[in-house]
């Protein structure tokens, strides 16, 4: 409404306001000063019942041939206290020459459902400080909410009647709401009146915001604050004084929904809902897409309501857009959320869509209710490039045969066991008890036996006959690998060179030369060498070149045979089978084509005996062929963790063409070789130095160590290839869903991961998983849509 022009001395007033404003809503009044001198000033008249909100001011010059005007903007945001027609006015501009008037302001203020309604807790039970002239309070009421409830975030700014007509720029500054999810308004400021205690008037102005939690437990809200000036004097012009008030902390408390009668399919979806699906299916045709959209629409936190489950089992679902539309209600929260699928049609004929179930908890009546669309027929055209029939598939994937024998669970493996890793460890303690109790003499470097007979050879007659005896005979006995005792007489000599394979020419000519030094020694005066050393040493050459060669150190004695074969015949070992009756019945049921029992069967088999690699495999098998891709892979990859080898398996997981962590398909190696290669290699590498010890020679460290770091090797790759399939941290995805950005529904998507697909888990949180794709990204997803592929 545009009021009256007053021009007097070149001074001006006009002012604007809209006609009506409803009574939770806030008037805009906007008024113009222009004049010929920058000393204009504005007198504004009482706006009661209105409540000034907040007021600023622009000041601008132009100048219109040659002239300067001047133009003071000032705008006056006001609240309406109650329901009516009002006016006030006029507008007053003065300088020290002139004074104009603008005309009077019309506004009419609008009744709602909220002015009759209940006003609001804060207001009601107001706890105020009565020494001071401005209280800031904070509350959410109710306190105690379900998760995914509303619960109403209350400020409370309580203003004196001294104080009220004169606060200027007041703004409240609401806290960071961590563990909620919250919603402003569209007018989120209301004004009461009240009185304190003792019958003091009061003005509330109270910011109300919509709040719901995301998981259970107690939230605290942190104080909010108060930022308002007050002038110095009753001057438009005065200098201000600013104050900085804190409210109190507030608190929520949530709670999970009652887990008893909690219905199957629920994802955690609370207010009061309702159902409705819409079909885009006109020319509809057996391998061409249409839209489906399925809408729930209600009061609650509608922007986090997870998508429902659809399965159409003459069609493929693809997962599409989400869209959420909210209501423009002032408190209350709600709206609608539409989920849409594409869905490409595998049969043609007259077709229903089945009803859409959507279980939600419900506050109001604490109770768990079901919100359901209604089915729809629509007629499907046969097309030209058909997929195949669902059922026909069905019939081929049945075919797949079970495991008939029950060999039972396999036992755990013996290096998880305490007394395996004790064996290995007291392992070197028999070879480091020999090298210490028989360690050689420390000897210092001399020349071998044979090196000092050929020395004596080339020395002449610088030795006796006793020495060169000594030396031949010991150059013979280390070239055979003998005792000296063994070669001391010329008979015992001869007979060991014949043992050693020296042809018997040699065997004799030594022997007599033993025999003529042997008669040199013994005649009480040895004699000079003489050529006895040249002889010796033309003897030696030909025994070394005619002997068998020197027999080597067993590296793997009887010992270390028997004990890796004892580790062996332990892991052969089967178990009793407690599941062997369920087995049976799967067995029987699978064959009579009832496969949801045969499924459920060999389910409980697997449960009750977890390390049992046939009933997880014809689990796997049984869910197969009743379209259970989720279970199919759950079991199978059960299944080929505990038998690594297994060809039918591994085959079988090819079936499910789904893609994801590197896990997903594991080595063909049992962890049971990689350790028992291990033991026989550290259980050999002490044994070998035990047997060196005992015969009192030098130990080859070098090749023990190779041994023993061998061994380290082959034991640590066993243990990782063992984490590796057991698979802590890896999950299959029960239903083909969107990874999100945070663990929320109301998060951004980043991709999609399919049923059946196998997943890591890196982080929990709440009823939220974080699951990585090995190369592929990673996202959150709710932890009900992943199955763990740990057994145990």
């Amino acid at each position: 409404m545009l009021a009256a022009l007053a021009i007097v001395a070149q001074l001006a007033v006009t002012a604007t306001a809209p006609d009506s404003i409803a009574l939770d809503g806030v008037a805009a009044v906007r008024v113009r000063v222009t004049s010929d001198r920058n000393a204009a000033r504005l007198v504004t008249p009482s706006f009661r019942p209105f409540v000034v909100v907040r007021s600023a001011l622009s000041q601008s010059s132009e100048s219109r041939r040659g002239a300067s005007r001047y133009v003071a903007d000032y705008e006056y945001t006001l609240a309406p206290t109650k329901a009516g027609v009002f006016r006030f006015g006029p507008f007053v501009a003065t300088d020290d020459r002139a004074t104009a008037r603008g005309a009077a302001i019309r506004i009419v203020v609008r009744g709602n459902a909220t002015a009759g309604g209940a006003r609001p807790l804060i207001v009601k039970d107001p706890r105020l400080d009565t020494g001071a002239v401005v209280n800031f309070r904070a509350l959410v009421a109710p306190e105690t909410v379900y998760v995914g409830e509303q619960a109403t975030y209350q400020l409370g700014v309580f203003l004196d009647a001294s104080v009220r007509d004169r606060v200027r720029k007041m703004e409240a500054i609401a806290p960071e709401m961590r563990g909620v999810l919250a919603y402003d308004p569209p007018q989120p400021l209301q004004v009461f009146q009240t009185r304190a205690a003792g019958g003091r008037p009061l003005e509330v102005h109270v910011y109300q915001r919509a709040v719901f939690p995301l998981s259970p437990g107690r939230v605290a809200i942190p104080p909010a604050r108060l930022i308002y000036a007050l002038p110095l004097s009753y001057s438009f012009f005065s200098r201000e004084e600013s104050y900085d008030l804190r409210s109190d902390s507030a608190f929520l408390v949530a709670v999970e929904p009652p887990v008893a009668n909690r219905p199957a399919g629920f994802t955690g979806a609370v207010g009061q809902l309702r159902a409705s699906a819409k079909l885009d299916a006109a020319g509809a045709r057996v391998g061409n897409p249409f839209s489906v959209v399925v809408t729930i629409a209600g009061t609650g936190n509608v922007k986090l309501l997870p998508r429902p489950e659809l399965r159409v089992p003459w069609a493929s679902a693809v997962p599409g857009d989400e869209r959420v539309v909210l209501d423009r209600s002032p408190l209350v929260i709600g709206g609608s959320k539409s989920f849409e699928w594409l869905l490409t049609p595998e049969r043609s004929g007259v077709l229903v869509l089945p009803p859409v179930r959507y279980p939600y908890f419900s506050p109001q009546t604490e109770r768990y209710e079901i919100a359901q669309t209604a089915p729809e027929t629509l007629t499907v055209a046969a097309g030209a490039l058909a997929a195949a029939d669902r059922s026909a598939a069905g019939d081929t994937m049945g075919v797949l045969t079970l495991r008939a024998e029950y060999r039972g669970p396999l036992p755990r493996p013996f290096y998880e066991r305490r007394t395996f890793w004790w064996l290995l460890a007291l392992a070197p303690l028999p070879a480091l008890t020999l090298v210490s109790a028989r360690r050689p003499e420390r000897r210092r470097a001399r020349r071998s036996a044979a090196q000092h007979l050929r020395h004596l050879a080339r020395a002449g007659g610088s030795a006796d006959t006793r020495e060169v005896r000594r030396v031949l005979v010991a150059a013979v006995a280390e070239r055979l690998g003998i005792s000296a005792p063994r070669a001391g007489s010329a008979a015992e000599l001869a007979r060991e060179l014949r043992r050693g394979g020296v042809t018997p020419a040699t065997a004799v000519a030594l022997g007599a030369l033993v025999g003529e030094l042997e008669a040199s020694v013994f005649s009480g005066a040895p004699a000079p060498a003489r050529d006895f050393a040249a002889r010796g040493a033309e003897l030696y050459s030909a025994i070394e070149r005619e002997a068998r060669p020197r027999r080597a150190a067993n590296l793997l004695p009887p010992t270390a045979v028997a004990f890796v074969i004892a580790l062996a015949s332990v892991g052969a070992l089967w178990a009793a089978a407690p599941g062997a009756l369920e087995f049976q019945t799967g067995v029987r049921a699978y064959e009579a084509r009832r496969y949801a029992v045969a499924a459920g069967a060999f389910e409980r088999s697997g449960q009750l005996d977890p390390r049992a690699p046939d009933a997880w495999a014809n689990l796997g098998t049984a869910a197969w062929a009743m379209h259970d891709t989720a279970r199919a892979a759950l079991g199978w990859h059960r299944a080929v963790r505990l038998e690594p080898l297994a060809r039918d398996v591994r085959h079988r997981i090819g079936l499910l063409g789904t893609s994801g962590s590197d896990a997903s398909r594991p080595l063909p190696v049992p962890p049971v070789a990689l350790m028992l290669a291990a033991a026989a290699l550290w259980v050999g590498a002490w044994s070998h130095v035990a047997f060196r010890a005992l015969r009192r020679r030098p130990q080859s460290s070098g090749l023990v160590s190779a041994i023993v770091a061998l061994a380290l090797v082959f034991a640590g790759a066993g243990r990782a290839l063992d984490a590796t399939l057991a698979g802590r941290d890896l999950a299959v995805v029960a239903r083909t869903s969107a990874l999100r950005t945070d663990p929320a529904l109301n998060a951004d998507s980043t991709a999609a991961v399919r049923t059946g697909e196998i997943t890591r888990v890196i982080e929990r949180k709440g009823g939220w998983a974080r699951v990585s794709r090995d190369g592929l990204g990673d996202g959150w997803l709710p932890g009900s849509y992943l199955l763990p592929i740990a057994s145990d």
